[in-house]
C-alpha cells in the first residue's frame, strides 16, 4: 500500500511538471531584466515613454520576425522584471492554432461561441487559451475599420496578478 501511495505521487509529481506554464520566450525567463531582453536580439526594442501605468515598462519594435517576416511585437515589464511578449500576426489564426495544438495541447480555455458570434457583429476580442493560459491567441475585430487583427500573447502564469498588484497599489491614498 505505501508503494502505492508513493508511485501515485510521483506520477502526479511527474505530470503536474509537464503542466507547467510557459516560462519565457526563446530563452529568455519571465522576471529577467531588461538587459537580459535587450540581449536576445530578437528585434531593435525601443521603450515607449509613458506606459500609462507606474511601475509597467514597454517596448516595442517593428522588425520582430515572425513565421518568416517582420511584425511589430512588444514586451511588458513590471517593476522592471520581464512578464509579456505580444507579437502582431501578418497572417491569420488558422495555422497557428494547429501549431499551438502541437506545441501545447488542446486550449486551457477559450472564448464562448456566444461571445465569438458577438464580437463577429460588434466588434471585440475572442481567446484561445494555452497552456494553463499563459499562451494566448487573440483576435480582434474593428467594426468601424472593417479590419480583423490577431496577436500571439506569452505571459508569465502569474501576469496578471503582479499587474493587479501594481495598480492597486498605484491607488494607494487616492481613495
Amino acid at each position: 500500500m505505501r508503494f502505492q501511495k508513493i508511485s501515485l505521487g510521483i506520477s502526479l509529481l511527474l505530470l503536474s511538471h509537464q503542466a507547467l506554464a510557459v516560462d519565457g520566450y526563446k530563452g529568455v525567463k519571465f522576471g529577467s531584466d531588461i538587459k537580459s531582453v535587450m540581449a536576445a536580439k530578437w528585434c531593435s526594442f525601443q521603450q515607449y515613454k509613458d506606459s500609462g501605468i507606474k511601475g509597467v515598462q514597454s517596448y516595442y519594435c517593428r522588425d520582430f520576425k515572425f513565421s518568416g517576416t517582420d511584425t511589430l511585437a512588444m514586451a511588458i515589464f513590471i517593476e522592471g522584471k520581464f512578464e509579456r511578449l505580444a507579437i502582431n500576426l501578418n497572417t491569420g489564426i488558422d495555422p497557428l492554432t494547429s501549431a499551438l495544438e502541437k506545441k501545447y495541447g488542446k486550449p486551457s480555455s477559450t472564448s464562448t461561441p456566444e461571445e465569438g458570434e458577438k464580437v463577429m457583429t460588434q466588434g471585440g476580442s475572442i481567446y484561445i487559451r494555452y497552456d494553463n493560459d499563459t499562451v494566448l491567441l487573440v483576435g480582434t475585430r474593428d467594426i468601424t475599420k472593417g479590419k480583423d487583427t490577431s496577436q500571439l500573447i506569452y505571459s508569465s502564469a502569474d501576469y496578471n496578478e503582479k499587474l493587479t498588484t501594481l495598480q492597486s497599489r498605484n491607488l494607494d491614498g487616492d481613495l
